[in-house]
């Protein structure tokens, strides 16, 4: 319910998020039958996905993100980022979906196999065994995040990173 009216009737909601704006409410929306989610942005609903979580709107309010999944983990479940009309590569895994400042495109971290990265502008970043933290420097011209890979070879440390653009500190 918004503003006293119903904008949506199901069996499962979560995740409800307000653009910056205050104008539009989107939210994950599960359907018992079929058992699937949809992401709803006002009064619009998408496509139906095994699962669809992380929800963010574009800097202007008009465009939301989220990632969703097809398929069941054992059976090799691919995940990928939704934005507007478009689907990113499917990966292993996906999270933390973000759109850039400028709002032209959206950031977030995956996965296939044992490595994560960074995908910006549709580019894998370095492998790490861990990212996190992604968040844009104040004049929204450079990516950092801090990432992390453990020693391999015996003897050797564990090291952590803070990425700026795409240069280690």
């Amino acid at each position: 319910v918004l503003d006293g009216r119903r904008i949506f009737e199901g069996d499962e909601v979560r995740e409800p998020v307000f653009n910056d704006q205050g104008t539009t409410v989107a939210f994950i929306a599960r359907t018992l039958e079929p058992d699937r989610d949809v992401v709803v942005v006002g009064d619009t609903r998408s496509e139906s996905y095994e699962y669809a979580g992380d929800i963010t709107f574009s800097p202007d309010g008009r465009t939301v993100a989220y990632v969703v999944r097809e398929g069941n983990r054992e059976e090799g479940a691919r995940e990928f980022v939704v934005s507007g009309d478009r689907k990113s590569p499917p990966f292993e895994r996906v999270s933390r979906p973000m759109f850039r400042p400028d709002g032209r495109g959206v950031v977030y971290i995956a996965n296939d196999g044992a490595k994560m990265f960074v995908m910006e502008g549709g580019v894998r970043g370095e492998k790490f065994d861990n990212v996190d933290g992604l968040v844009y420097s104040p004049d929204d011209a450079r990516l950092t995040y801090y990432a992390f890979n453990r020693g391999v070879e015996e003897g050797q440390s564990d090291r952590s990173y803070v990425v700026v653009g795409k240069k280690r500190h």
